[in-house]
């Protein structure tokens, strides 16, 4: 991981690592139950999350109404006692995220590794079918702002003969990896509208990269492609900002 600068600032206002799963029978909420009293002393706020089913039936009088509204447990949401560190479990697998500040990318990567861990021993029996990194950034281009490309190699071209100043901006591309079959990445670049008085420009820059996978829970292929998935990202972040961009963050 040695290639690219370490920034001690970095932009990131969300990182995230999300692990897919497929349960062999009917959900069993004990699972969860039993991750969130492993790791509650670090993780002690604790969320319900589920979902509604409601029927929907017309009267005599033509009016809809609701019928045998029925609530459905499908997870737990856990966070940690400042909240910048969120667990995410359920029928869909397990997803850890870390809010700004973010400080190190290897200290985050084995936090959700034992984490992971954890409930991959209570749920030996899944299937792991996707693989995702995601990194949500905010960078700040200073105004006067004469042109992006003074901080953005991967930017629109608006051809001349049109006006060149933009109030907003959503740019999406999806990219496949050079090497890992069934993986890429989706990349989004959305220009925020600018506030009275504020001195920048707000960009996101959103990477989230993925692989399609099949795995056991134990197996140490999801962690080497995780990595793999990781260079990937920070290839295309470093690949796409000038120096100009880098040095606000170093």
């Amino acid at each position: 991981m040695g290639k690219y600068p370490t920034l001690k600032k970095a932009p990131i206002v969300e990182a995230l690592v999300d692990i897919q799963t497929t349960f062999p029978s009917a959900l069993d909420m004990s699972v969860f139950e039993n991750f969130y009293r492993q790791v509650a002393d670090a993780y002690p706020n604790r969320e319900q999350q589920g979902f509604i089913e409601v029927a929907i039936a017309t009267t005599s009088q033509g009016v809809p109404q609701a019928l045998n509204p029925k609530t459905t447990l499908a997870g737990l949401r856990l966070s940690s006692v400042d909240k910048k560190h969120i667990i995410q479990v359920g029928g869909r697998g397990f997803t850890f995220s870390q809010l700004a500040p973010y400080r190190d990318g290897d200290e985050f990567r084995d936090l959700a590794h034992d984490l992971w861990t954890v409930f991959a021993n209570l749920t030996p029996s899944v299937q792991v079918n996707r693989l995702a990194l995601r990194c949500i950034n905010r960078i700040e281009l200073p105004l006067p702002l004469h042109d992006f490309d003074d901080y953005f190699k991967t930017f629109i071209r608006l051809p001349e003969g049109i006006p060149q100043g933009l109030a907003e901006l959503l740019m999406r591309f999806v990219l496949p990896h050079p090497n890992l079959s069934n993986a890429g990445a989706l990349v989004t670049i959305q220009v925020e509208s600018i506030q009275p008085e504020v001195t920048y420009i707000p960009v996101l820059f959103d990477i989230d990269v993925f692989q399609m996978v099949s795995f056991q829970p134990d197996s140490k292929e999801i962690w080497e492609n995780i990595e793999l998935l990781r260079e990937f990202r920070n290839q295309i972040f470093f690949e796409s900002l000038t120096e100009k961009t880098l040095r606000l963050y170093q």
